[in-house]
């Protein structure tokens, strides 16, 4: 878990470095989620398409942020949270308003309009680091587990 965090936090790194383009917001609207059952509650998305051109070509997307969405049934590259969460974000984007979009230079239809680090980017590293943690911890003091235990 942890060379997994270590290995998407460089990716995370590596989206900082791709080319910025002007693009245009085209579609623009909140989609909800229901939970997995009815015990759960509605989760809402920013679903923003926009489009951009790099190298003379045209493209579409709808990713907003590098890939991390860690909840299932969602599309790729984008989050989740309460509706007013998604309206706070949705503030700072209009329809037809023209926006940086940075795209992966070696795979122009990979890009993303949000590009910093988020808490989120680091549960795999923070989960990891945890368990090797507890790991150390039981294993240094396994003795002592095993007496207090007989």
């Amino acid at each position: 878990m942890t060379a997994f965090g270590v290995f998407y936090i460089n990716q995370v790194k590596i989206a900082k470095g791709w080319k910025i383009v002007k693009g245009h917001i085209i579609d623009l609207d909140i989609e909800e989620i229901s939970g997995a059952d009815q015990n759960t509650s509605m989760s809402y998305y920013p679903d923003i398409k926009y489009e951009y051109s790099y190298a003379g070509q045209a493209y579409f997307n709808q990713s907003i942020v590098f890939h991390s969405s860690l909840s299932l049934g969602l599309p790729e590259g984008v989050f989740a949270g309460t509706e007013s969460d998604v309206q706070d974000f949705l503030k700072k984007y209009s329809l037809n308003s023209t926006i940086d979009v940075y795209v992966n230079p070696k795979n122009p239809t990979e890009s993303i309009i949000v590009n910093n680090f988020h808490i989120r980017d680091f549960i795999y590293l923070i989960a990891g680091f945890l368990l090797i943690s507890l790991a150390l911890h039981l294993f240094i003091f396994r003795k002592a587990y095993f007496y207090h235990i007989c």
